[in-house]
């Protein structure tokens, strides 16, 4: 195969992964340094191919194999370095090492699944594939080795905050940002931040209270299901068989129904009466005054009155005040 000095050869190989196969070809870009222009078709098509192709992993390998990821993509070369913990992360990568990457591209490919299934848009998808791919992007700089439960273990403490850290230089290097339509950037960065939420709520699931579903929506701006589709996906990279479901699992469920419920609860309207409404008229504190705000709620959603006026007009009409 001949090498043109041209970028429309590195262009045309991209597009065509299968090209990529012989040791020539790795040898030739193992030595070649990216000029601007072809940096900037390979982000381009970095970015494309991670939306559109049915497995991501596979561009992704090929990306390492070229010495793309290393020269372009630095803080993801150093996941191919980084180990796991085999007992924790017993999935490998393509070299058969338990590293950080073969972690990440189970996943990635994972997180592709889930958008078909369940039809996410460009935005989203977008938006849960990047997130994916750069959840675990702050390890190398916080892995180390820790001895606990009388063994030595791979720890990564505090990798989700590092992880932010670095995930806002490297999405600057890609050209992500937020827009009017969308919260790209944000959503992403706040993947990487909260990735251990789910896990987190459903491990301490009789504690929880409903209300922590407002905090996990307003830290997810209302995107809360790509956090939990991030939360499966790296989980069940885990699994011997990883692309083997067709639905979500027990923990990802009991989250999307706790996440309905809260949901119902907001769409209910306040009582318009209060025990302070009553207490004001006159009447002695008892039970009974919770039995009248049961009640005047009750009229309420039946659609009897619609303001606090006529809620008091009525309420001074049954005290008979």
């Amino acid at each position: 195969m001949a090498f043109e000095s041209k970028e429309t050869s590195l262009i045309n190989l991209l597009k065509n992964l299968e090209l990529a196969r012989s040791n020539e070809v790795y040898l030739h870009y193992k030595k070649k340094d990216f000029n601007e222009d072809e940096k900037k078709h390979i982000i381009k098509n970095f970015l494309f191919n991670l939306v559109n192709q049915k497995q991501p992993s596979i561009f992704l390998n090929e990306y390492l194999k070229l010495s793309i990821l290393k020269k372009i993509f630095p803080d993801l070369y150093r996941l191919t370095k980084t180990i796991h913990d085999p007992i924790f992360h017993p999935e490998k990568d393509n070299m058969g090492l338990n590293t950080v990457w073969g972690h990440t591209f189970i996943s990635l490919d994972i997180a592709k699944k889930i958008s078909i299934l369940y039809n996410l848009n460009k935005n989203e998808t977008m938006a849960l594939l990047l997130g994916t791919l750069i959840h675990d992007i702050g390890k190398p700089e916080v892995t180390e080795w820790e001895f606990k439960r009388g063994r030595l273990v791979v720890s990564s403490i505090l990798h989700d905050s590092k992880g932010v850290e670095i995930g806002k230089k490297f999405l600057k290097g890609l050209n992500i940002n937020d827009s009017e339509e969308f919260p790209l950037k944000t959503i992403i960065l706040n993947l990487i931040k909260y990735h251990h939420r789910v896990f987190e709520l459903h491990r301490n699931r009789k504690y929880i209270k409903l209300n922590v579903m407002g905090k996990l929506k307003k830290d997810m701006l209302g995107y809360e299901k790509l956090l939990i589709f991030l939360d499966f996906a790296d989980r069940q990279s885990r699994n011997e068989e990883p692309l083997k479901f067709n639905k979500l699992d027990s923990v990802s469920e009991w989250i999307i129904k706790k996440r309905e419920e809260y949901m119902v609860l907001l769409a209910k309207p306040k009582p318009l009466i209060m025990g302070r409404d009553i207490l004001a008229l006159g009447m002695m504190p008892g039970r009974d005054i919770g039995k009248i705000i049961d009640k005047f709620y009750e009229r309420q959603l039946k659609g009897e009155f619609s303001t606090k006026e006529e809620a008091l007009i009525i309420l001074k009409n049954d005290l008979k005040l």
